[in-house]
């Protein structure tokens, strides 16, 4: 049974060899851990943690253990929040530091935990919505003919929907927390580009077919379409730590403050900002210039453009499952390295024309079993 997710979409849409490598045969490039990925997935995990209060029951399943990080066994938060941030930083970034990544990935670390704290100067206690009625909810649901209404075989569309909540006018409404290097202001074309997000539109299909399946959430139970995007954005900062103008360098060294803040760890020898007094800039910079870093935006999409994007599905399936039985992977040349840093991570088995299958995995790849467990040999079944 393959498991066919939004990200399957993005993949065969960016180029149908990376989709055969990464989502059909289930290779993935060993310590492949995306810059995009990293963020989001920390970001996501510091901004529950920073709500937290003193008092508060510990939300680790491990709270009843002696080296819990948040509680140290028991039970209820005694560490002040922010200090709970950097120790979850750690936590999290602990898994990808080598000599190699340790400057950056220190780095990386530091505008998230200075990003957090100007998030939470800037919206306070205000999440901009009425409660949480899902997080973090995984669905699976058949893939169905739009024309004939049958269920295709050996396949299934599978999702995990970041949250669902209510707004305060009582709508119900996906809930996206996104991170992104590109400029989040009202006039920003970011905003036109999030209406053609698949990940999105196939999320808010998989909500409104989940109107008619069996489950027992109660948020589910109504008539009324999900058509609504609660966007939570933070724009990633491009500055970097700089180097102090000599009048900088020497008012520091007489007061140990620096944009109004007490520095315990100053500059190195070259007068390069730590990460301290990089992080205490770049706070700074985000309360002056809140929009700049952070916005919230509701996008309401259409029944029509969600039954246009039911074909989309069902066709690029189509268009998969031919190339499962006909092999004819194609190659997309302009995907091989996109916007800013990206670039694909089986360039060197394209460039250098290596055949792969789960038997012959090249040097610098391993094989993910649960992906692998996604595969069909479509040859024998019945599609």
């Amino acid at each position: 049974m393959f498991k066919f997710s939004s990200s399957s979409i993005k993949n065969f849409l960016a180029c149908p060899t990376r989709f055969q490598i990464r989502d059909h045969i289930g290779i993935e490039q060993t310590g492949d851990t995306k810059e995009a990925l990293r963020i989001g997935t920390a970001w996501h995990f510091i901004r529950e943690i920073s709500q937290l209060k003193v008092g508060d029951a510990c939300p680790s399943r491990y709270h009843k253990e002696a080296d819990c990080m948040f509680c140290g066994g028991s039970g209820t938060i005694t560490t002040a929040p922010l200090d709970l941030v950097f120790s979850a930083l750690d936590h999290v970034y602990d898994q990808f530091v080598t000599p190699d990544t340790a400057d950056t990935l220190a780095l990386e670390k530091t505008k998230l935990a200075y990003l957090t704290i100007g998030y939470n100067h800037h919206y306070g206690s205000n999440s901009g919505f009425s409660k949480i009625l899902a997080s973090e909810y995984k669905w699976s649901l058949p893939l169905v003919n739009p024309r004939t209404g049958s269920a295709c075989h050996n396949v299934r569309r599978v999702g995990t929907l970041d949250g669902v909540i209510q707004l305060d006018d009582g709508r119900i409404a996906l809930h996206e927390m996104k991170t992104t290097s590109q400029s989040i202001t009202p006039d920003s074309s970011y905003w036109q580009r999030l209406r053609l997000d698949e990940q999105v539109l196939y999320y808010l299909l998989g909500m409104n077919d989940l109107q008619g399946a069996t489950v027992k959430e109660d948020w589910l139970y109504t008539d009324v379409p999900f058509l609504t995007v609660f966007y939570d954005v933070v724009h990633k900062p491009g500055i970097a730590p700089k180097k102090l103008s000599k009048v900088d360098l020497k008012k520091f060294q007489e007061s140990s403050v620096y944009f109004d803040y007490t520095i315990t760890d100053g500059p190195d020898d070259e007068g390069r900002e730590s990460l301290e007094m990089y992080g205490v800039r770049l706070l700074c910079d985000s309360i002056q210039q809140p929009d700049k870093y952070f916005a919230r935006r509701e996008i309401t999409f259409t029944i029509q453009e969600l039954d246009e994007f039911r074909n989309v599905v069902y066709n690029i399936w189509q268009s998969i499952r031919g190339m499962m039985k006909n092999g004819g992977w194609f190659k997309n040349s302009h995907s091989c390295e996109g916007i800013g840093t990206f670039a694909c991570p089986f360039r060197p088995i394209c460039y250098q024309g290596l055949t792969v299958d789960k038997d012959h995995i090249p040097t610098g790849f391993s094989l993910a079993k649960e992906r692998y467990e996604n595969g069909y040999n479509f040859s024998r079944g019945k599609i």
